[in-house]
């Protein structure tokens, strides 16, 4: 039933995974890292099954364990609540839905649906400035 890996995890591999893990990367960056630093393939599937393997914590439990989490810097946005109706919207409001079907309507940010308080929750800032970089 069980069968040998085609491509066997070097402790060199499994080391690094287990410090860019520890770091709080994404299984995908930690993928693309592995593959350029040992000269493989390996897909994010594969690193969380390894990561699985080896014991380490899932990512909704890392927040738990003390490693860095990416949503932490998302909490605590103040915002701005007008709380107006969609026929009350403008080109100028923003689109944040609110409760009762009713929307933010803050002024917008530059080329943006959202308020700037918005859309840094909306759009993960950090992963956008990793990307441009």
């Amino acid at each position: 039933m069980f069968h040998k890996p085609q491509f066997p995890w070097h402790p060199e591999e499994t080391k690094e995974l287990r410090k860019l893990h520890a770091e709080g990367h994404t299984y995908a960056f930690i993928a693309n890292e592995l593959n350029k630093l040992f000269n493989n393939f390996r897909t994010r599937m594969a690193i969380t099954g390894k990561a699985q393997r080896m014991g380490l914590p899932n990512r909704d439990n890392l927040q738990n364990k003390g490693y860095p989490v990416q949503s932490q810097a998302l909490e605590n946005f103040p915002t701005e609540k007008l709380n107006i109706s969609i026929m009350e919207l403008t080109n100028s409001s923003c689109r944040w839905p609110g409760e009762d079907k009713t929307y933010c309507g803050a002024k917008v940010k530059d080329r943006s649906s959202y308020c700037p308080t918005h859309d840094k929750r909306a759009y993960n800032q950090v992963a956008y400035r990793a990307k441009q970089e």
